[in-house]
């Protein structure tokens, strides 16, 4: 058993190392004061370098295109640093500590692709000025997971919960970035607004309430699944499955 932990362990802290330069942490000022936490990636596809977010962590309700814009140029998005990465139990941060104006700046480009009916925003970065130790972006033309989900399939996302911090005497409150693993389950069906198709989304279990982690803040956050696992010789191998973009909370009484 010890043995089969250990493999385990490796193999999840191999992931996350091969997944950890694509994560990154807007931390915005809405136009009505409102500030909010999220989560996005940052991804090639062919020779160009984006970033994806859920939209609603750039804008409030009644928001304009111009107000969405002005909120994407201004955010402090943050890439982690070149430092090695450090895990703990699970009710610690799984890798890097970022806090929201710690880090790398991310090097945006203006006028945002902006998807309301998915909530999604997509922006251009200026690949040629990332830091030269991101030099191991995914592409999403080789790490996009485009067939059926199937029952059982490992899923995990890491994101930036607003109450996954810990706050400093005297100082700032430092928020953590967190994952969430969990088994694919096809029988989680939750209802969706009318105006949204359901072919386009699919459900996860949140499992991390039970260490006192609201999930709010991983909203734009990846999801994963790893094909290293079909490999005759297991090799971390990301794939892209979707984004996070809502919360359904679930009452049990």
């Amino acid at each position: 058993m010890p043995e089969l932990y250990n493999q385990m362990k490796f193999q999840q802290e191999a992931f996350l190392e091969k997944i950890s330069y694509s994560i990154v942490y807007p931390s915005t000022v809405h136009p009505d004061g409102s500030d909010y936490v999220g989560t996005g990636v940052v991804i090639k596809y062919s020779e160009a370098v984006f970033v994806v977010s859920a939209l609603h962590n750039f804008c409030s309700e009644g928001s304009t295109v111009d107000d969405i814009i002005k909120t994407w140029n201004s955010a402090p998005f943050r890439l982690r640093d070149d430092e090695s990465l450090k895990f703990h139990d699970r009710r610690e941060p799984p890798i890097n500590s970022l806090a929201p104006r710690e880090g790398i700046l991310l090097p945006l480009k203006s006028s945002p692709l902006i998807d309301r009916e998915h909530d999604l925003i997509v922006g251009e970065v200026e690949g040629k000025r990332l830091p030269k130790h991101i030099v191991h972006l995914l592409d999403l033309t080789q790490n996009a997971h485009t067939g059926e989900l199937k029952q059982g399939t490992p899923l995990t996302t890491v994101g930036m919960p607003r109450w996954g911090g810990v706050k400093i005497p005297g100082g700032p409150r430092v928020l953590h970035p967190y994952t969430n693993a969990v088994l694919y389950d096809p029988q989680l069906q939750l209802p969706l607004p009318s105006a949204q198709d359901p072919a386009d989304y699919f459900f996860m279990q949140y499992t991390r309430m039970e260490d006192g982690i609201d999930p709010r803040g991983f909203s734009g956050a990846a999801v994963w699944l790893d094909a290293g696992a079909d490999l005759v010789v297991w090799t971390p191998t990301p794939k892209i499955v979707g984004i996070v973009v809502m919360l359904k909370l679930l009452s049990l009484t």
